[in-house]
């Protein structure tokens, strides 16, 4: 009984994992802000070519940033006659992008040692950073389910496996024979805590791949550039 129970739950678990960054959406937005006295409060036409700032976006004509209250910043970029918002939620967005302009010569001389700083792991649509600080706040939302994923995937052989040795099934020669010559099977209860420990830990690991995947794409695509009108 034990047992179908633990796998409607991982059932419902992977069923269930969706991954979502609501945060990016639900926010208090304080007021403009200035991320480098090298561009003052707006970004030009000129500042972005000159630092290499949303290169993606065409017929740029300014970027202009606000403080987020829960951590992060908004821009509303002018593309034309088009106005597009775009949400940076990491808590160290702002300190980012502040020393990226700051130090923007000596980072184009050696970009990995900025990468390592701020231990960047990927960017976004619009060149932006994406930092494991952030990635790790994600995890803390989603691990469970990247979990619970990765053990229900994992773990149907083996589990299977471990239903036949249950039902005396399946005999594993592993301490050799006996005098007789005689196989000398594991115990049910050896086999049992063997295969679940090897399951749990396979699980852990591909889960938190699948936690780190799910994680990335979520904050690339909440990070995609809406526009306002």
């Amino acid at each position: 009984m034990k047992r179908v129970v633990a796998v409607v739950v991982l059932i419902a678990l992977t069923i269930n994992c969706t991954y979502t960054l609501k945060h990016y959406t639900d926010y208090n937005e304080v007021q403009p802000i200035t991320v480098s006295e090298r561009v003052g409060e707006v970004v030009d036409a000129e500042e972005r070519e000159q630092f290499d700032l949303y290169s993606v976006i065409s017929d740029f004509k300014s970027a202009t940033f606000y403080a987020i209250q829960e951590g992060g910043y908004k821009v509303k970029i002018m593309a034309g006659d088009k106005m597009l918002i775009a949400v940076n939620r990491d808590s160290q967005a702002v300190a980012v992008l502040r020393d990226y302009i700051d130090r923007y010569e000596d980072i184009q001389r050696s970009r990995e040692v900025f990468e390592r700083r701020w231990k960047i792991i990927d960017y976004d649509t619009l060149g932006q950073p994406i930092t494991l600080n952030e990635l790790k706040s994600f995890r803390r939302n989603s691990y469970s389910c990247g979990c619970a994923s990765g053990a229900w995937l994992v773990g149907l052989v083996p589990n299977f496996l471990l239903s036949l040795v249950a039902i005396g099934g399946l005999t594993w020669n592993m301490f050799g024979t006996s005098e007789s010559g005689l196989s000398r099977p594991i115990p049910g209860w050896i086999s049992f805590i063997v295969i679940n420990i090897g399951t749990a830990a396979t699980g852990a690991i591909i889960g938190r791949r699948l936690d780190d995947k799910a994680a990335l794409s979520a904050i690339k695509e909440a990070r995609l550039p809406r526009k306002l009108y």
